[in-house]
């Protein structure tokens, strides 16, 4: 399917103003976020608003990354521990670290 001028020129509105709020989201994961918001609100979703606030990053800051190219040794340790723990383990420390995360952003 081929964009009309006008068509494309909303699409380049909606990516200009998108960038200007999205600090370090990467363009093909706003682009990915931008198409699925536009299905959402063609439907009138409210779901649109948690999408229109990822873009915004007002939500799911990325607070810490930790990977195997920080620190090898510290990677492969905390690795072991978690490969060593069973679901329902996983699930109670996935909830004391959003517990912690809410209590320091609050």
């Amino acid at each position: 399917m081929i964009d009309s001028p006008r068509d494309s020129e909303k699409k380049r509105s909606v990516k200009a103003q998108d960038r200007e709020n999205e600090s370090t989201i990467s363009e093909t994961d706003a682009a990915v976020i931008t198409f699925l918001r536009s299905r959402l609100r063609r439907e009138s979703a409210s779901e649109s608003q948690l999408l229109d606030d990822l873009l915004a990053r007002k939500l799911f800051k990325r607070m810490f990354v930790f990977s195997t190219e920080r620190d090898k040794e510290e990677w492969k340790f905390l690795l072991q521990r978690w490969e060593g723990l069973n679901i329902k383990q996983k699930i109670e420390v996935y909830g004391l670290i959003e517990e912690s995360i809410a209590n320091q952003v609050d």
